[in-house]
């Protein structure tokens, strides 16, 4: 796997030097998490790393288009194919199978990253993908759940909404 700049950050709730109560806050709009490029004091980007890394290697591929990365031709999900239609009842169990379909192939990359060139520490493996649930938020949105396990049993969930 390549090195990933880390975008996925946890929110202070302080904007502007004023705290925010995180309901309200307009960074991170009450996720307590947002995305943004994270540098530290001498000015260079951080990188993501362990579980951090794992979590948003899960959103990248659920949200990247299917077929998108040059390196990976499977990467992504075609779940990008959905959004704005119209939600039939078949819908979430299409959606359900994108998003396992590209989980379980962003798993092999990291199995086979890990076997031949052990540049991953097995906190950054996915183990097991434990649930997914999609429930239907208006007419053309879905909520989307999924949690997960890496290789030493830590339990995640990540949340969107498509």
């Amino acid at each position: 796997m390549s090195y990933d700049i880390k975008i996925f950050n946890v929110c202070d709730h302080i904007v502007d030097n004023k705290h925010y109560n995180s309901q309200l806050c307009p960074r991170c709009n009450g996720e307590s998490w947002y995305f943004d490029i994270h540098f530290d004091p001498t000015g260079q980007s951080v990188l993501a790393s362990g579980d951090i890394k794992l979590q948003q290697e899960i959103l990248k591929v659920m949200l990247d288009e299917k077929y998108s990365n040059l390196f990976h031709p499977n990467w992504g999900s075609e779940v990008t194919t959905l959004v704005g239609s119209k939600m039939l009842s078949n819908n979430a169990a299409k959606v359900e199978l994108m998003i396992r379909n590209a989980l379980e192939y962003l798993q092999s990359i990291q199995v086979d990253e890990y076997a031949t060139n052990g540049n991953l520490s097995i906190n950054e493996i996915i183990n097991k993908i434990l649930y997914i649930n999609i429930k239907q938020v208006d007419t053309t949105s879905y909520f989307v759940n999924v949690i997960f396990s890496n290789q030493v049993e830590q339990i995640y969930s990540q949340k969107i909404i498509l």
